[in-house]
């Protein structure tokens, strides 16, 4: 697909995709863990968001955070480090939660770190899709990106 004025690149589609389902993924674990679910299920939907939002934040970090910083112009260099310091927030509460659950931590303490991560995920996808995946619109296709999104360049990430 290439893009013009009228279209949307898809790696831009799958990046909002992907924060559509990381807020469905968190509002399922919250009622999963509000209503003391199977733990095996529970650690299963933690590990698929974990991996899931691994390649995302991969992807952006290794992909799109090179190309913002070409376009300095457009976007100050300060706000891409801004970006960078939410993917780690974002990672150290998932990571958080994930051995949270694995632990079979309490109830509150796994919903007070899926608060968080809902609050931290919403602030920073809303600032990504309004700010900067619209100075990224008119550039093209990122193949290497989608690829790292479906899970095909893992030993990339994970050296699997």
């Amino acid at each position: 697909m290439t893009s013009d004025a009228n279209d949307t690149p898809q790696l831009i589609t799958s990046m909002v995709s992907d924060h559509q389902r990381f807020a469905e993924s968190l509002d399922r674990l919250h009622d999963m863990v509000s209503s003391a679910a199977d733990p095996e299920r529970t650690q299963a939907v933690v590990e698929e968001f974990e991996l899931t939002l691994s390649r995302h934040i991969y992807a952006e970090n290794e992909v799109l955070v090179p190309e913002l910083e070409i376009m300095s112009g457009s976007m100050e260099v300060h706000a891409v480090g801004a970006m960078l310091q939410d993917h780690d927030r974002i990672r150290s509460l998932s990571l958080g939660l994930l051995h949270m659950v694995k632990r079979g931590a309490e109830a509150p303490e796994i919903l007070s770190t899926i608060e968080q991560l809902r609050d931290t995920l919403a602030t920073h996808t809303r600032w990504e899709e309004e700010q900067v995946y619209p100075l990224l619109a008119g550039l093209g296709e990122y193949g290497h990106a989608l690829a790292i999104m479906q899970g095909e360049e893992d030993e990339e990430i994970f050296g699997d």
